[in-house]
């Protein structure tokens, strides 16, 4: 190997090949996995060691423009994402990154026009993309839906449309409550829900109506500790109080909490109960203790990854994974003894 003396602050391709005495082809040749035992062994050994020694990365664009792969996914989130789904998206990148791939994340927000992030997404050329539960509420799906580029739907069941989805079934999840709240004693039911007409809180109301029962209040949140806290003090303050208050996401649960104890002075769950769902960090900690729906997200953040893989593979297939969920029963509610 010839020693050189270098002084590009970034070693190109050129520089490896004059360092290990080789020609720029065979460097090429070294660093293309289509080529991978199709050069000695000691000619790649060279070109390694010259390779580290000058800090050479191959360019990973570069290499895009040849196998047509670029080893991008993107990640579209909604404007308005809580703690849930900030967790959720730190653990999609580690997991995508983890597969040897890199994560951009784009903003579906509609005040600037779904054609703009279209844009942006197509600009980097990625090998596929995953759009999470908040940013299909707009018509950015749309577009996605009908581009050829393999499309995963995160959280969210589809309908009418060719995409790759995982979710969880959040019908059973609420049945699933309902029936535990009954089966327990509780009558007077406060819920604070997501957008009223989805089809999760239509399910809740449904069931609680085989039993020849309604919520008491049925108010719509916004999935903050604020909302529910706010929400919380409305129903406290009106004539008839709830024994129970179930949330459809953590947060707006903890800042139920907070109300009923701090500004109430009451107990949960002995004066009122309290019901989360999403099963976030926060929730499992001694102040807050919370009962709650577990959705089972790294099993479904695996499953995603292995859907890339096999669309990656297959870009015309349709691939849709169901998960279940689990009731978390800590101490935010009273067993009835029976």
């Amino acid at each position: 190997m010839k020693k050189n003396n270098i002084q590009s602050t970034f070693p190109t391709l050129k520089d490896v090949a004059k360092c290990a005495d080789v020609s720029p082809i065979t460097v090429s040749r070294v660093f293309n996995p289509k080529w991978e035992g199709k050069v000695k062994q000691s000619t790649v050994d060279k070109v390694l060691n010259a390779a580290k020694e000058l800090g050479y990365n191959p360019n990973g664009i570069a290499r895009s423009l040849n196998s047509q792969k670029t080893n991008i996914i993107a990640v579209v989130m909604g404007v308005e994402t809580g703690h849930f789904y900030k967790q959720i998206l730190l653990k999609l990148i580690n997991k995508i990154q983890a597969s040897g791939r890199q994560a951009l994340v784009f903003i579906a927000d509609p005040t600037i026009g779904m054609e703009k992030v279209v844009d942006q997404v197509n600009q980097y050329r990625v090998d596929s993309i995953i759009v999470t539960a908040p940013a299909t509420k707009s018509s950015i799906m749309n577009y996605f839906t009908n581009s050829k580029i393999p499309l995963i739907i995160f959280n969210r069941e589809i309908i009418n449309s060719n995409a790759s989805a995982v979710w969880t079934n959040t019908l059973k999840a609420v049945n699933n409550v309902a029936d535990f709240l009954v089966n327990n004693g509780y009558k007077n039911i406060g819920f604070i829900s997501g957008k009223l007409e989805s089809k999760r809180n239509k399910s809740f109301i449904q069931k609680l109506e085989e039993y020849n029962m309604k919520p008491i209040y049925i108010i719509e949140g916004e999935y903050t500790y604020e909302s529910g806290y706010k929400i919380a003090i409305k129903m406290l303050t009106a004539n008839k109080k709830p024994d129970v208050i179930f949330c459809g996401g953590d947060n707006m649960a903890m800042g139920v909490m907070d109300a009923v104890r701090l500004k109430f002075g009451l107990n949960v769950p002995n004066d009122i109960a309290v019901v989360g769902f999403d099963d976030n960090p926060v929730s499992s900690l001694q102040s807050y203790d919370l009962t709650t729906v577990k959705q089972p997200i790294d099993e479904m953040i695996d499953c995603t990854i292995d859907i890339i893989e096999e669309l990656l593979e297959n870009p015309n297939k349709q691939i849709l994974r169901e998960f279940d969920t689990e009731l978390i029963i800590r101490s935010t509610v009273k067993i009835s003894k029976k």
